[in-house]
């Protein structure tokens, strides 16, 4: 299983600089490096952009009866 936050940094290893990297996505610079340095969360959008999808996972919680 791959992190949003790995996927995003093998994408920016592609090209020779953020900016490139970003514009590939459709996205800001600056709204990639908040992604990178985790000021951000992931939008559905772009999960979509690097071909991934969130799921969600509940649980019993084994504190209750």
């Amino acid at each position: 299983m791959v992190s949003a936050h790995q996927a995003l940094e093998r994408h920016c290893k592609r090209f020779k600089t953020q900016v490139e990297a970003a514009k590939a996505l459709a996205i800001t610079a600056p709204y990639m490096r908040d992604l990178l340095r985790g000021r951000r969360d992931f939008s559905a959008n772009m999960l979509a952009k690097l071909g991934l999808k969130r799921i969600e996972t509940i649980v019993k919680d084994k504190r209750t009866t």
